[in-house]
């Protein structure tokens, strides 16, 4: 869960490094309209948390998680083709939504099955991965959109999250998760 979420950090931070860039030049928006751009992100994330609680118990836990890596795989592909200020908005609402879903379930996932001694060092571990690749994605973002243009981030983003989802999600199956959060209550 650690990996795949430090490389969802590093392909979010990517993309966030070089957003008003994208917003300026490629979807041609004013740049009083990037604000309102950002508030699709917002909105997405408000939505997200208040529907987290029905999409992990309809789906899983685990099917869950997928669903939101694969609407951020989805979403980024998206912004790497989109021309469109509108399409933008919607798709910076997908990922706003989608992270929302994926953090608190990872997050209480985590709180659930970690012994109370130890969550300070598990938390502190994670936060050192997922947050110690935000500038590396911003830089790696940054140096994509520079030689290789604007959208390569958003696509290579996309690929490189659909590839650890790929790899990654196998592990964290609804069952094996269950399994999981029940051994921990027991112990």
């Amino acid at each position: 869960m650690c990996l795949l979420l430090t490389v969802w950090n590093l392909v979010e931070n990517a993309v966030f490094g070089i957003l008003v860039l994208w917003a300026l030049e490629v979807l041609r928006l004013p740049q009083a309209a990037y604000g309102v751009l950002l508030a699709g992100l917002a909105a997405g994330g408000v939505a997200g948390s208040l529907l987290t609680d029905r999409i992990g118990r309809a789906l899983g836990v685990g099917r869950a998680i997928a669903l939101s890596l694969w609407a951020s795989v989805l979403a980024y592909a998206g912004m790497g083709l989109a021309s469109h200020g509108a399409v933008g908005f919607a798709l910076l609402a997908l990922v706003g939504a989608a992270a929302m879903v994926g953090n608190v379930l990872t997050a209480s996932f985590r709180q659930a099955v970690v012994p109370g001694r130890l969550q300070g060092r598990i938390n502190s571990v994670y936060r050192g991965a997922t947050w110690g690749v935000i500038p590396i994605g911003a830089a790696l973002g940054g140096a994509a959109a520079d030689h290789l243009g604007l959208r390569t981030p958003f696509l290579f983003g996309a690929a490189l999250l659909a590839v650890a989802g790929a790899l990654g999600l196998s592990h964290l199956r609804t069952a094996r998760l269950a399994q999981a959060r029940a051994t921990a209550t027991q112990a």
